[in-house]
C-alpha cells in the first residue's frame, strides 16, 4: 500500500486535478487490494466497496468540493447515530427494540469501560 503524503496530494489537487483523481483512485484500489489479501470475509470488502461507491456518488452529485464534503460528513454522522442507537438498544435490555438486533451484535462480547479518573 502506498504512503499518504498530505502536502504532496494537496499540491497535486491544486496543480493537476486529473492526476490527483488518478492517484486518489489508485490509493483506494491499493487499500482494497490489501484488505482483500488480509481478510477472509468477502462481505466485509463488499460493504467497503459499497461505501466507497456511495462516497464517489456524493462527490459526483455535488457541484463543489465543499458540498461533497458536507454530504459525506452528513453520511458519517448518520452512520454514527445509527450505531449509537443500536448500542443503546443492546445495552438497555428492558428497552423495547424498534428492529431486530443483528446476529453479529447478539453474539458480540460487550467490554466494560471504566470512566477516566479526573
Amino acid at each position: 500500500m502506498e504512503t499518504f503524503d498530505f502536502d504532496e496530494l494537496a499540491a497535486l489537487a491544486k496543480n493537476d486535478p486529473a492526476a490527483f483523481e488518478a492517484r486518489r483512485r489508485q490509493m483506494i484500489d491499493g487499500l482494497f487490494a490489501s484488505i482483500e489479501a488480509r481478510n477472509d470475509d468477502p462481505q466485509f470488502l463488499q460493504r467497503l466497496r459499497g461505501l466507497q461507491f456511495r462516497i464517489d456518488m456524493e462527490r459526483q452529485r455535488s457541484r463543489t468540493s465543499m458540498r461533497a464534503l458536507l454530504r459525506i460528513y452528513s453520511m458519517m454522522w448518520d452512520s454514527f447515530v445509527e450505531m449509537n442507537d443500536l448500542l443503546q438498544r443492546v445495552s438497555s435490555p428492558n428497552a423495547p427494540l424498534a428492529a431486530p438486533v443483528p446476529a453479529l451484535v447478539r453474539n458480540a462480547k460487550i467490554l466494560p469501560f471504566k470512566p477516566a479518573a479526573e
